[in-house]
């Protein structure tokens, strides 16, 4: 009886191991984002979309979105993350009623922008560079450098410039500015 009891068991675990060594590997994480960040959006947000956790969730889901409270110039806000690995990829706001989305902040690479432009380029490399209408950044993007094409009035490009300590509000000069890093794209609802 024991042997034919240790028999099964032994039989058991060695059909176990060799079907679990047969088994498909787990597909690894998805590492690009088919969503693209337009004048008019991102994928499916938009000016008209509800500002809530369900239409967020809906549009993005291949991240994590959590609901978060902020705060700028003494006032506190709700917006949401979305994060990819923990690591924050986009912020929304709602726009002055609060029920729609306002405003969508790429903060990563994973999601482009037009003509493929991602976080984290130089001023020089964008595409269309020379025709970028640019201004200082104020208040919470002091130090920064906000940009915009005409063609696409609803997308800011913030550049962040290396290694300037300013008078920020002035624009850095060539130099400084064509060595800038692109800290984000910021759609704002027209």
């Amino acid at each position: 009886m024991y042997r034919k009891t240790l028999f099964t068991l032994t039989s058991i675990v060695l059909v176990t191991s060799i079907l679990g060594a047969c088994t498909k590997e787990p597909s690894p994480p998805e590492t690009k984002s088919n969503l693209r960040l337009t004048p008019e959006g991102l994928g499916t947000l938009n000016k008209t979309s509800n500002f809530d956790a369900d239409t967020i969730k809906s549009a993005l889901p291949s991240y994590t979105v959590k609901k978060e409270t902020t705060s700028a110039e003494g006032e506190t806000y709700d917006i949401f993350r979305a994060y990819w690995q923990d690591s924050p990829v986009v912020e929304i706001d709602a726009d002055i009623s609060q029920q729609k989305i306002g405003r969508i902040e790429i903060l990563s690479d994973r999601i482009p922008g037009p003509k493929d432009v991602k976080v984290g380029i130089a001023y020089s490399a964008t595409p269309g560079q020379e025709k970028l209408d640019c201004l200082p950044g104020e208040e919470g993007s002091t130090g920064k450098v906000i940009c915009r094409f005409e063609e696409n009035a609803s997308i800011l490009y913030v550049y962040q410039p290396l290694n300037w300590e300013g008078p920020y509000h002035k624009l850095p000069p060539q130099e400084v500015l064509t060595k800038a890093k692109l800290d984000s794209l910021l759609w704002v609802a027209r």
